[in-house]
């Protein structure tokens, strides 16, 4: 006859301690690391990208045309940078207030960028109203000093620069935002408390795959 208390069958056995024990420890094991993955993406989300100073006025080298007579928004946007998807969607509510901004979406395709890893930035962008999209190459970002993707310069009619700096609170996150509130008090004739924010996407150069 089979001792109960040594039958492998039995969940009631001597080993059930200690595979609750096992189980107790994976459970633990697992939790930890989700937290800390969770820990380590809000810490990346929230980790602006390179910014430089940006000229005073519209670079007489570029080959972007402005329109004449109104102002001007430029947002540069890496095509294959997932976290400006949410950028180009802040776009519409500008459209919407400002009709009379020219918005241009200029996608910088980077060395050895292949547009089968486009995150769909380009076709969101050439789906809203009076949006122009500009496919340029990096040296057109580095004549207006721009680093990261989802960056945006606000142009006044007469090419002065009046605003620099991102439209989202974090990486890939739409939303209210300072970006868009400062946006929005320049081209109302406010005065904001500040005419840049911190810019938030993948480097401009990178070869950056959707993932």
């Amino acid at each position: 006859m089979v001792d109960p208390m040594n039958d492998p069958t039995n969940a009631d056995g001597p080993d059930r301690p200690f595979r609750r024990r096992h189980v107790l420890a994976f459970v633990a094991v697992w939790l930890g690391a989700a937290l800390a993955g969770h820990a380590a993406l809000a810490r990346y989300q929230a980790i602006p990208g390179a910014v430089l100073a940006p000229p005073a006025v519209w670079p007489a080298n570029s080959r972007i045309e402005r329109v004449p007579g109104r102002p001007a928004l430029l947002l540069f946007a890496h095509p294959g940078c997932p976290c400006t998807r949410a950028s180009v969607h802040e776009l519409e509510w500008l459209i919407t207030r400002f009709p009379t901004l020219a918005v241009k979406v200029i996608a910088i395709d980077p060395e050895g960028f292949s547009r089968v890893d486009d995150a769909g930035i380009v076709a969101a962008a050439a789906s809203l109203p009076g949006v122009e999209v500009v496919r340029a190459p990096p040296a057109e970002a580095d004549r207006f000093g721009v680093l990261t993707s989802g960056h945006a310069l606000v142009f006044a009619a007469d090419g002065r620069l009046l605003f620099s700096g991102g439209i989202t609170s974090s990486r890939g996150h739409e939303g209210d935002n300072v970006g868009l509130e400062r946006i929005a008090a320049i081209l109302s004739g406010g005065t904001p408390d500040r005419r840049d924010s911190p810019v938030f996407g993948c480097a401009l150069t990178e070869r950056t795959r959707v993932p």
